[in-house]
C-alpha cells in the first residue's frame, strides 16, 4: 500500500497531512425520483464516500435526510434523521466524504421539502450514493 501525503503551509513550515484511504470500488445506489417514501439502501453497516443530488427541476430547496436504520425501520413522521443535506433549488450538489461516513446499523434515505419534513418535492429529484 502506498502512502500519499499532502502538504499544507502553516506559518513558514510545511506539515505533511496524510490523505485518507479511499476505496477503488463502490456500491452505487441511484433513485431518479427520490421522495418522502424511505429508500432502504443497505440493511447492514454502510460507509458513504460521496452523495450526488440533482434538484434542477424544482425551484425550491430540498433536504436529503439519511438514517442509520435498515429498510423498513424509518417512519418519516417520527424518526429523526441522522444526517440532513441541503440542496438548493434549480441546482445540483455533490457531497464528498474523503474519510467516509459510517452508518453502523444500515442506511435509508428520503428527500423532502423542509428539514425534518415529510412532503416529497413537486418534481423528481435524482439521488446517487456511493457506499461500501
Amino acid at each position: 500500500m502506498s502512502t500519499i501525503s499532502q502538504y499544507t503551509t502553516k506559518t513558514t513550515s510545511l506539515y505533511p497531512v496524510p490523505l485518507p484511504s479511499i476505496p477503488t470500488s463502490y456500491n452505487i445506489f441511484n433513485d431518479t425520483a427520490v421522495g418522502a417514501t424511505p429508500d432502504g439502501i443497505r440493511n447492514s453497516a454502510a460507509t458513504i464516500w460521496w452523495i450526488s443530488s440533482s434538484n434542477i427541476t424544482n425551484s425550491g430547496a430540498v433536504y436529503i435526510q439519511l438514517y442509520n436504520l435498515p429498510n423498513g425501520s424509518v417512519n418519516i413522521n417520527s424518526t429523526a434523521a441522522d444526517m440532513v443535506l441541503f440542496v438548493g433549488g434549480s441546482s445540483e450538489q455533490t457531497f464528498n466524504f474523503p474519510t467516509g461516513i459510517t452508518f453502523p446499523s444500515g442506511l435509508s434515505a428520503v428527500c423532502v421539502t423542509t428539514s425534518g419534513g415529510n412532503l416529497s418535492p413537486t418534481n423528481p429529484v435524482i439521488l446517487t450514493i456511493a457506499y461500501q
